[in-house]
Parts: structure tokens; sequence; C-alpha cells
């Protein structure tokens, strides 16, 4: 599969996945919207932003796969701790981000 070509560690995207997380990464740490395909075939959308996360160090088991950002929600679980989600780009249908309302068409 052309998308998940391995390359020095990291498991490759595709061209279109790599634009939309480059987007996503060149908003900084400013919040955006995002709505995704989830695995089970529902539409979701988080709020949230890409920052550091003072004294988050642990591991992410998505970091080798190119294809996921890793987005701080905008809300805190129930002991007031920072929430973390992988976002598959792939599945990525919609971006509110700088402004702008972004709709990308699956095939």
């Amino acid at each position: 599969d052309y998308k998940m070509a391995k390359y020095n560690g990291t498991v490759r995207t595709d061209a279109v996945s790599k634009s939309i997380a480059g987007m996503i990464y060149a908003n900084g740490s400013k919040w955006f919207g995002v709505t995704f395909v989830k695995k089970d075939g529902t539409l979701r959308t988080l709020n949230g932003h890409v920052r550091k996360v003072p004294g988050h160090d642990g591991h992410n088991n998505a970091s080798h796969f190119e294809k996921y950002v890793t987005i701080v929600l905008n809300e805190k679980d129930e002991k007031g701790r920072e929430q973390f989600r992988n976002v598959n780009t792939e599945t990525i249908v919609g971006l509110s981000i700088g402004g702008r309302k972004i709709s990308f068409e699956q095939a």
C-alpha cells in the first residue's frame, strides 16, 4: 500500500494528509476545530490545539505514524488533567482553522 510505506522507521502517509497536517502544525498553538471519520464510520468533531504540555513526556503509541496529529483538547478530564487525542489526517473531512472553514471530500 503506497500510503503505508515505511521510511526510516516512520510509517508514511499520502500528500493530501501531509498537507492537512502541515496546516494544523502551521497554525501553531492557536485553537482549531477538526471533523473526522472515526473507525466505526461516525463523524466526530474535536476542538483543541497542538502544543507541548509540561510534564507530559509519556510515550505516544502513534508517534511513528505520520498520518496522526496529536491534539490537546480544550476540555480537561474530571481530575483536571489535559486530554489528548490522536487524529488520523487521512480521515479528516473538515477543519475550522485560521478563521476559515475548509471541507475535504473523501474519494
